[in-house]
Formats: structure tokens, C-alpha cells, sequence
């Protein structure tokens, strides 16, 4: 289970809601099952394929509170402040099949990144912005240093309306670096005007062109570049001086989440590797860097450390 908590952590969420049973029975009358059950009784979650109920018929009941506390501590962490996100990945909707299930070359490089949809670009705080000297995206929410599209989960090109082509292209044009990765979208996924254009090939086959128009504009812009896969998205980056907040010296398999109050940048750190990690982690910040242990509640000076020039 931490496994997993550990992985939402990493992603974003800073609020988990377990599923308990309220209720508990042993069916002596063959009433829901045929045959008979008994201790420790009725288990629908294990029935169907899930984890068991949080309840004291889970042997590790009388000591859950040691990792409910440890949680508690951690979700009390992320739920200050504003989150800084690295990248905006453009999707074309949300949906099971549309994120990355493995860890990639993009997270291994420090990377943390959402996903964004046409909704999510049209809400008010979605423009560009300047923080520390450069062009972001949301300055007054995640601050994303660069906008990416690429593949859906299967490998499909994602469809773009024309709106949102034509606003991407206003933020590459304002500044903001954006990574094409793979084929660019060709294709809308609605018709364009009022509902009495619906069906009209005509029109859509106008739309699909006005796209492509708006696509090799943007991949002429010299803050835009097109790669292969994620490997090569690093690489882009680099050369655009997008760098994330938190750079670790070689390539591994930690996830990152940060975020900014007031007075501190706040670092989650999540090792995702079945052996311990040894890492030197740059983090973007400055001041004593210090440690919490969210199975005790300790929080200790970190001794060896250097700052300079903003970063820790």
C-alpha cells in the first residue's frame, strides 16, 4: 500500500480517503454466498480483487496507526503552500490508458510534470507569465517552465481544437519553450462553429488544415523543438535551459513534489527502486535544508550541504 501512497505523493495528491467497512457479519444462512463463511467473515474488497478492508480483521490493525500517522505527517507537509510543477504535458482528455504507468527518462532526470487538457488551458490563471527572468505558464499557480505535447498512452497523435492550437502557439510566441514529441496533432476533435456545422466534412477537412498551419508555425518558432520519444524530450529541455527544481546528478529512480510557502520550499522524495539509492540531489532554494521523518515526526538538520545561487 505505501507503494502506491508513496507514488500519488510523488504526483501530486496530498489527501488519501481509505475504504472501511462499516459492517461485518458471518453467513450462516447461505444467504449472499453459497456456502458458508466463516471467520473472519464477510470480505468484499478481497472478493473482488481489491486490498483488504481497513478494519480489525486486517492483521496489521493494532500497529496501523504507526502508518496512518506517517501519512497524516505527510499529507500535512503537501498540503501547504502552492505546488511548482516543471511541465504542463498536454492531453487531449483524461482517461484510463492516457498517462505513463512506468517510469520514464523524463521523472529519472528530476522531471514533475501534470497533465493539462483544453479545460484546463482555458481557465483564467492560464497564461503566461515571467518568474526569476523567464517565460512561465500559470505563474501564480504551478509555474510551468515549458508545455509539452506528446503521444497519448497507446501512441496515438492527440487531436487539438483549434483554439487550443492557437493559444499554444500565443505562448510559444510570448516565450514559453514547448517540446513537440513524436508526429504533431493534425486533427480537431470537434467541429468547428455552431452545431449546424456538425457532420460537414467540408469543414472538418478545413479545420484538420487551419491545425497543421498552426503546428508548423509553432515548429518555427526557435523556443520550440520536435524529438522521438522522452529520451530526446531531456535532452530538448536542456538546450531550452528548462531545467526541474529538483536536478539529481545522475539519472534514478526518485520521484519528486515540490512545493513553496512563505518561508520554506518544501521536497518530497520518493526512492521508486526495489534497492537503496545514494543520490546528490540539487534542489532549487535556499537556506539549512532539513529532513522529516514521517514515521516519527523528527525533523533534523541535513549537515553536508552547499547553497549557492539559489539552489541547495
Amino acid at each position: 500500500f505505501m507503494h502506491y501512497a508513496y507514488r500519488l505523493f510523488s504526483a501530486g495528491v496530498n489527501k488519501l480517503v481509505f475504504h472501511g467497512a462499516t459492517y461485518k457479519f458471518t453467513d450462516t444462512e447461505d444467504t449472499f454466498f453459497p456456502v458458508k463463511l466463516t471467520w473472519p467473515g464477510y470480505s468484499a474488497m478481497s472478493a473482488m480483487s481489491y486490498g483488504n478492508e481497513w478494519d480489525d480483521k486486517t492483521p496489521m490493525w493494532e500497529n496501523v496507526d504507526i502508518m496512518t500517522d506517517a501519512l497524516s505527517r505527510t499529507q500535512m507537509v503537501l498540503q501547504q503552500g502552492q505546488g511548482n510543477v516543471d511541465l504542463a504535458v498536454y492531453r487531449c482528455m483524461y482517461g484510463k490508458g492516457n498517462i505513463q504507468s512506468d517510469i520514464t527518462p523524463i521523472e529519472q532526470a528530476g522531471y514533475t510534470y501534470d497533465y493539462v487538457t483544453q479545460a484546463i488551458l482555458n481557465m483564467d490563471n492560464a497564461v503566461v507569465g515571467n518568474q526569476n527572468g523567464k517565460t512561465v505558464l500559470a505563474a501564480d499557480g504551478p509555474s510551468y517552465k515549458a508545455l509539452v505535447i506528446e503521444p497519448m498512452g497507446n501512441g496515438t497523435v492527440p487531436e487539438m481544437s483549434l483554439d487550443v492550437a492557437e493559444k499554444i502557439l500565443n505562448y510559444a510566441k510570448a516565450g514559453l519553450p514547448v517540446v513537440i514529441v513524436g508526429e504533431a496533432p493534425s486533427k480537431v476533435n470537434s467541429y468547428p462553429g455552431s452545431n449546424e456545422n456538425v457532420g460537414s466534412s467540408e469543414l472538418l477537412a478545413d479545420a484538420d488544415a487551419r491545425l497543421v498551419t498552426y503546428m508548423d508555425e509553432l515548429k518555427g518558432l526557435d523556443n520550440v523543438k520536435t524529438v522521438a520519444d522522452r529520451a530526446e524530450l531531456v535532452t530538448a529541455l536542456s538546450q531550452l535551459e528548462v531545467s526541474p527544481d529538483a536536478h539529481p546528478e545522475t539519472p534514478s529512480n526518485m520521484y519528486y513534489n515540490h512545493r513553496t510557502t512563505e518561508n520554506a520550499e518544501l521536497y518530497f522524495m520518493y526512492n521508486d527502486d526495489e534497492n537503496e539509492l545514494a543520490e546528490t540531489v540539487t534542489l532549487k532554494g535556499e537556506g539549512t535544508p532539513y529532513l522529516l521523518d514521517p514515521w516519527s515526526g523528527e525533523i533534523t538538520p541535513i549537515a553536508e550541504f552547499i547553497s549557492s545561487n539559489g539552489m541547495v
